[in-house]
């Protein structure tokens, strides 16, 4: 359920957090900023729930709850994503268990002073972490995972459940859902099946070749292709690119370039997939290689970034801590800071989203 009442949203706000994480981040046309992450009980568990958050000076400050998904005590929401489709109507995705099902709420003015969103709507099952991807043709592509079994080993409470879906007989893949009507209808398509699999959180660029699909694996970032609209796709490689077994982002920006914003390898040998020096790359060539990069966090425990490109500036929401200062943090830059590995005067990094300790 959504909740929008302001009375009720006072029951989700900062001070009524342990954790959080897990963020996203869309910009409207006129420079309003939202932000999205998931919080509830004390981990990920039954009883999450996802807020989304304003700011509208540029990430100078950022509001309290102005939408909430939650779905009992019994279920967790999770996994929320926000993004501007191309006829600038903001969409609030969010995954739910152990129904197993993605929903959507959708604002249609994002930039109003009162923000209306529709009531939640059934997209897909079963699980989407990252922003549809817009293709020449104006389809959108959305990608959904059905887990593989064994996925979820959070709480003794979600291995119960997850040990229950594990038992359905369903075809298990990071998959393809496509609009061709701008989100009236919505058509699954085939998907990719890694050998190393982890929890996909997969993303699609479109290419010359086709389309090509980026997979989250235990060794890092896994590609597979598809020549036909997504319907059928190669094995999964190791697409060569370096990240720890966690959130990735890769797509291409309007200037044509891609961008990939992941971990640099950490300082500590014995601890190979540490979440650490999370940095922007950028390609001009097609992935075949990258030009500058830019340090955007050298912590440890920094992870899952998400990103929106508007007017000229690269946004990256990502989380740090999430059980203990509990951050959600914001950066702004442009390819030109990529390239020079420093923000110029009117970009900022790690700038304060939200933090547990400031309650």
């Amino acid at each position: 359920m959504l909740i929008l009442d302001k009375n009720e949203l006072k029951k989700y706000s900062i001070k009524e957090r342990v954790w959080q994480g897990i963020p996203s981040v869309a910009v409207t046309q006129k420079g309003r900023i939202f932000t999205c992450f998931y919080s509830g009980s004390t981990t990920e568990d039954l009883g999450n729930y996802c807020v989304l958050l304003i700011s509208d000076d540029d990430g100078e400050t950022f509001s309290t709850p102005v939408a909430v998904a939650y779905f009992g005590d019994n279920a967790r929401a999770f996994d929320p994503c926000v993004w501007i489709d191309p006829e600038n109507r903001l969409w609030f995705f969010y995954s739910v268990s152990p129904n197993q099902k993605v929903y959507a709420s959708v604002c249609n003015n994002p930039d109003a002073d009162r923000l209306c969103f529709s009531d939640e709507r059934e997209i897909a099952g079963e699980v989407m972490l990252n922003k549809p991807t817009v293709l020449n043709n104006g389809d959108w592509c959305l990608p959904v995972s059905v887990w593989g079994k064994g996925a979820m080993n959070s709480s003794e409470k979600l291995k119960e459940i997850y040990a229950r879906l594990d038992q359905r007989d369903i075809e298990r893949k990071a998959f393809l859902f496509v609009s061709k009507d701008n989100g009236k209808t919505f058509e699954k398509r085939g998907g990719a099946l890694p050998k190393e699999r982890s929890f996909d959180e997969h993303m699609f660029l479109q290419t010359e070749d086709g389309l090509e699909c980026f997979i989250r694996v235990n060794y890092g970032i896994g590609k597979s292709l598809s020549t036909d609209g997504g319907y059928n796709w190669s094995p999964v490689l190791d697409s060569g690119y370096f990240c720890p077994d966690t959130r990735f982002f890769i797509g291409r920006l309007s200037s044509g370039n891609i961008l990939l914003v992941a971990h640099q390898k950490g300082d500590n040998p014995n601890n190979p997939n540490e979440r650490t020096k999370l940095t922007a790359f950028l390609s001009e060539d097609g992935g075949e290689t990258w030009k500058g990069k830019l340090l955007l966090d050298e912590r440890i425990n920094v992870s899952y970034p998400d990103v929106q490109e508007n007017k000229g500036y690269i946004y990256v929401v990502y989380d740090r801590e999430r059980r203990s200062d509990g951050e959600i943090l914001l950066a702004k830059f442009t390819e030109q800071d990529i390239i020079d590995g420093k923000v110029n005067s009117k970009g900022y990094l790690k700038r304060l989203i939200s933090k547990l300790k400031e309650s």
